[in-house]
């Protein structure tokens, strides 16, 4: 697919054009995470990355390991906004997001969920946390927290969570989140089907 950027590299246009491709795709459908993709500046989770990439429809590599191999990495717009559009976090909630990265993700939950709601958002990995940590301060995402730890493991100690979002894929649904999602609540969990392709999909606890 082809992807066409205004000719000027102003954020703000940017911004709009990649707002509008995701409508016209089907990805954003709702006025609450339209409104959240509008305000949250991608690129600000992205130093050092070239303005444009920040906005086109590709997941950008933001850690790899010593044999050069990614193992983190923002992903592509229409996959962070069709899960959020699954998770259907609302005001007031409380959400828990396994997989912290660069707190892209994270910063658009704590748009949806104001007022009144926080996101905890976890990450095994200590400078990705000091990363997501720096982006949202800067970002001004102050109902978001960034904890190093297991996502499989979750937060019990803040649990029980409306909504629950891992942005990494997973081969089962790990026992412990079930027990922390509230009664009614919803957890939003890429599958990886026979360890290659990954489906997204929403889980209700037995």
């Amino acid at each position: 697919m082809e992807t066409t950027l205004p000719p000027v590299a102003d954020p703000a246009d940017l911004r709009e054009a990649l707002v509008s491709r995701l409508i016209e795709g089907g990805h954003l459908r709702t006025h609450e995470v339209i409104a959240a993709f509008r305000v949250t500046e991608r690129h600000r989770f992205l130093p050092g990355v070239d303005l444009k990439a920040a906005y086109v429809e590709d997941a950008v590599p933001i850690k790899h390991d010593e044999t050069g191999e990614m193992i983190s990495c923002i992903s592509a717009p229409s996959i962070v906004a069709t899960q959020l559009e699954q998770l259907g976090a609302e005001s007031g909630h409380k959400v828990l997001e396994a997989g912290a990265a660069t707190g892209y993700n994270a910063a658009l939950v704590g748009q949806l969920v104001e007022p009144g709601g926080h996101v905890w958002t976890l990450d095994v990995d200590q400078d990705l946390v000091d990363r997501a940590q720096k982006n949202l301060a800067q970002a001004g995402a102050s109902n978001v927290t960034v904890v190093l730890g297991d996502g499989a493991a979750g937060l019990p100690e803040h649990a029980p969570f409306d909504r629950i979002h891992f942005t990494v894929g997973a081969g089962d649904v790990p026992v412990q989140i079930l027990e922390q999602l509230a009664p009614g609540g919803r957890l939003v969990l890429p599958m990886r089907i026979r360890g290659t392709g990954t489906c997204s999909g929403r889980p209700s606890p037995g």
